[in-house]
């Protein structure tokens, strides 16, 4: 594990770089991993041990990026500092050796958000080809206008009073939730978006919003797989039950372990 600095316009994190124990190893596919939390809390160090299994099982680098958090950096900083971080690492990475040919991204919650988000950016800009996204429970819509409301025998991982929360601290002005930077499921247009995984809980407060973009997805023509866990809450990957957890993360590193193979 290699922890490295990165300087953006928006702030200077931390990138936890985790690569197979291998020394003479690699050049190593690199996958950009990015934490839960709303936007507005948490930290890679969430991530750790997934990281390391991943790392591992996929036999791939991951880069657990740390970017800045509302409310003191509001929309659309974690994106601008994520692609920053993103073309930095890459554009260097030989000296950590990483494959910048061979690149995916995903993460947890907000963070798969995120990434998909990333993934649409880096689409559009061409400066680089994009290989897959891994997304666990992804928050994708953040104007999805009906927040759900618990029912009974739903999970009480993520409280529905959390979600406008998280929303007032990284976007304030309503009108910035319907921008495909912050809401992807909004994108009017998903062809040509990297292959993608899906995985979710049946009792996750939000898994409609992964159902609905893996539909997109597929009818857009993307290689799209979902997982929908019977019994699994938002955040099972970290928190169980342990059955679904581990299969998820079989699934995970199956997935990228395809997309790293691509050409």
């Amino acid at each position: 594990m290699t922890t490295i600095p990165i300087t953006s316009a928006i702030c200077t994190g931390i990138v936890t770089l985790y690569v197979p124990d291998d020394p003479a190893g690699g050049p190593w596919p690199v996958h950009f991993s990015y934490h839960s939390g709303g936007y507005a809390t948490g930290s890679p160090r969430q991530d750790d041990l997934i990281c390391r299994h991943l790392a591992v099982t996929a036999r791939c680098a991951i880069a657990s990026v740390e970017y800045p958090l509302a409310p003191e950096h509001r929309y659309p900083s974690a994106v601008i500092h994520s692609l920053a971080v993103m073309r930095t690492l890459l554009r260097h990475g030989r000296s950590w050796r990483l494959d910048a040919s061979r690149v995916t991204v995903g993460g947890f919650s907000a963070g798969g958000g995120l990434a998909a988000v990333l993934a649409r950016r880096i689409r559009d800009e061409g400066a680089f080809r994009l290989s897959g996204q891994v997304l666990a429970y992804p928050w994708l819509d953040l104007a999805w206008t009906n927040d759900p409301v618990k029912e009974p025998g739903m999970g009480n991982a993520l409280p529905p009073s959390m979600l406008p929360f998280f929303r007032a601290m990284y976007l304030p002005r309503v009108t910035d939730r319907e921008s495909a930077d912050v809401s992807p499921l909004r994108c009017t247009t998903l062809s040509g978006l990297a292959p993608a995984c899906i995985v979710t809980g049946s009792l996750d407060l939000i898994n409609e919003q992964s159902q609905a973009y893996a539909e997109r997805l597929s009818q857009a023509g993307v290689s799209t797989e979902y997982h929908e866990f019977a019994g699994a809450d938002h955040g099972f990957t970290h928190s169980g039950p342990l059955p679904a957890a581990r299969e998820a993360l079989a699934l995970m590193t199956a997935a990228l372990t395809r997309f790293h193979c691509r050409t």
